[in-house]
Parts: structure tokens; sequence; C-alpha cells
């Protein structure tokens, strides 16, 4: 029950300030709805007939659900070619209190360098998919996609997927490196 009524509701704290302004700060130990209760009392101790409230606020300090990674064409533990295309599938994140609002994907590239690459709104679906490309940030090597849920007062959890990525030519090999007369039977 959210209303105050005409009863003192629990937690009640009183101030002497003639101000009319609360300074002093509020903790709230749990997430959840409050509504908060003032009666104003005059300094000979009268007080107006009933409480007064404010409306309904809520409090989220609980992080949504880490994004569950359902799929991976053509898989994250293989090198891939850069010619094909990986597909990262994701089921829906959930949260308790103020609902995911979106989930958003940074590539990290092999030398740590972040790509902001999308942004998807929770809408419902019953699965995400992000494509991860060069043109989304891969580079050649182990790269990392970091894909964050989002709840509506900016509470995050993070899944990661390391993404091995390779579409550069190997470096040709130096004819000059083997020069000169060496005593051995071998030339490396």
């Amino acid at each position: 029950n959210l209303n105050c009524n005409n009863n003192a509701p629990s937690g009640t704290s009183t101030t002497s300030s003639a101000s009319r302004i609360w300074s002093n700060g509020l903790t709230f130990s749990n997430d959840g709805y409050y509504r908060l209760c003032w009666k104003a009392y005059d300094r000979f101790g009268t007080s107006a007939n009933s409480w007064e409230q404010s409306g309904v606020f809520k409090i989220d300090t609980t992080s949504p659900s880490q994004p569950s990674i359902t799929s991976s064409n053509p898989g994250t533990t293989y090198w891939n070619a850069g010619s094909s295309a990986l597909d990262i599938v994701w089921s829906p994140s959930t949260d308790t209190h103020s609902d995911v609002d979106k989930y958003e994907v940074e590539v990290l590239d092999p030398d740590g360098n972040s790509h902001d690459a999308s942004v998807w709104n929770h809408d419902g679906s019953s699965s995400y998919t992000f494509t991860a490309s060069r043109s989304e940030g891969l580079d050649c090597g182990v790269n990392y996609v970091n894909i964050k849920a989002v709840d509506n007062v900016g509470n995050s959890n993070i899944k990661t997927v390391q993404v091995k990525y390779d579409d550069c030519n190997p470096d040709a090999p130096n004819p000059n490196q083997v020069t000169g007369w060496h005593n051995t039977n071998s030339v490396s």
C-alpha cells in the first residue's frame, strides 16, 4: 500500500526547518516502488489534518541479466576468414524492475581500439543478431565483441565474445634475408 492515509507511514523522520526545503538525503535499502509522505507542523506543534504525498517513484539499482549467446556462425572458437560473415545471436536479457531498454554492441580490435558498432532497442524480440565484419571494426587477429544490456535507468551487464578474424594476406618472404657465407650446412 503506497498511500499515506492519515497514519504516519513507516520510516517517519522529522526535521525542524522553517526553510520548507528537505536537505537531508534519503537512502533506500531495496529496489522497488516508494512514495514520500509528509505533514507540516507549526512551531506550536499544530499540524495539518492529513498527510501530503508525492507521486510514486521507483528505485532500481539492479543490473539486467547478462545477454546469453545462443549461436554464432561460423563459430567463435576457430579462425574466421574475412570472406565469411560472423553472426552472433543472443537471447533477450531480463530486468526485474525498470525493464531492459537497449543493447549496445562494441568491437575491440586486436590493438584494443573501441568501435561502437550498433544499438538495438529492446523490442520484445525472441533473439537479436549482430553480424561482425571488418566494416564493424574487426581486424586481423583476436577481437572481442561486447554485448551490453542496458535497463531504463542505465544499469548494465556485458557479455564478451572472442572473435578470431583473419582476412589479411601473410607477409611475403624476404629472399634477401639469407646472404653471405655460413659455416654450417643449414641456413635459416
